[in-house]
């Protein structure tokens, strides 16, 4: 019998597993296990979101996210599959991180509403030439004391590209 070989990081493979309601269990191991939240730090619950985002001005960019989720504490998150590399991903991920945090409140609401924002990257290809690391975690950090500055924003790119 023939194997067949199944890219880990096709889009309709990685949407049919992970952003189903019935995987929602599976959906939450690995978000926990890639953000690395254990115990009462762990997301135990998620609503998958609409995963199209309107431009805030007429002349924007419409984002079409993979996966889009608000978990138990009103944490959203992106959950991107890149197989090929594209120009300008570090801005491109900094982008859907912005947009799903504008996306949050609109014009008279109070700054107070805006939740935390999680991006999740997985790649087919090296992003970074100045470490192997297979995981980055980005942050806002002071350049004075390196240390976390803003938690709201996080970044997490997974290099996947020898996975399969």
């Amino acid at each position: 019998m023939n194997k067949i070989k199944v890219n880990m990081l096709n889009d309709v493979f990685f949407k049919a597993l992970l952003c189903d309601d019935r995987h929602k269990e599976l959906t939450l191991n690995f978000l926990n296990s890639i953000l690395n939240r254990t115990g009462k730090q762990a997301f135990c619950d998620l609503e998958f979101l609409d995963k199209e985002l309107e431009p805030i001005i007429d002349a924007g960019k419409v984002s079409i996210l993979d996966i889009r989720a608000k978990m138990n504490d009103n944490t959203q998150v992106n959950i991107e599959v890149q197989i090929a590399k594209p120009k300008n991903m570090k801005k491109r991920a900094l982008f859907y991180w912005s947009k799903l945090y504008s996306y949050q409140i609109s014009e008279g609401e109070d700054y107070s509403l805006l939740n935390d924002v999680i991006s999740i990257n997985l790649l087919n290809f090296k992003l970074f030439t100045n470490h192997d690391r297979c995981h980055t975690a980005c942050h806002i950090t002071d350049d004075f004391d390196k240390k976390l500055s803003l938690k709201i924003l996080k970044c997490t790119l997974l290099n996947c590209r020898n996975l399969s």
